[in-house]
């Protein structure tokens, strides 16, 4: 009894479907487990601490609202406070300042200089890093 030889099936996409698939769901989950990170507690309540008293070795930080007053731990500087207030942190290595994003920038640097002229060294500016999707509020009407 004689059989028939096999007839040889060109070679087809039908052995790569298999191999796309796999390389498709490893991209997907890499994809996902990049981008997964805990979520970030936005309900806390910050510990309060003494009027002029810094965390230990936590830099001091100045406030600039959106009308230019200028405020240390939630308590606004004005006239010959807020000078000797400025003057005494010119000993201080790093001051932080976080401004409004609406305060005239004018206002920013004057503060920033007068900082330079007080003996401050570093100064950083705070800002908001948005979430993804989050809009940013300074393109809000």
């Amino acid at each position: 009894m004689r059989l028939p030889t096999p007839t040889r099936r060109e070679r087809g996409d039908d052995e790569l479907i298999p191999l796309i698939n796999v390389v498709f769901l490893l991209l997907i989950f890499f994809m996902l487990a990049g981008t997964l990170r805990p979520p970030e507690s936005r309900d806390i309540d910050l510990p309060r601490i003494e009027q002029g008293a810094e965390a230990d070795g936590a830099p001091p930080t100045l406030t600039l609202d959106r009308e230019g007053r200028l405020h240390r731990n939630g308590n606004p500087l004005r006239g010959a406070t807020r000078e000797a207030e400025l003057d005494a942190l010119g000993t201080a290595e790093l001051v932080r300042i976080r401004a409004d994003h609406r305060v005239d920038s004018h206002r920013l640097l004057a503060l920033v200089e007068q900082l330079r002229r007080a003996g401050t060294r570093e100064i950083e500016l705070l800002n908001e890093r948005l979430a993804p999707g989050q809009e940013d509020p300074a393109t809000l009407p």
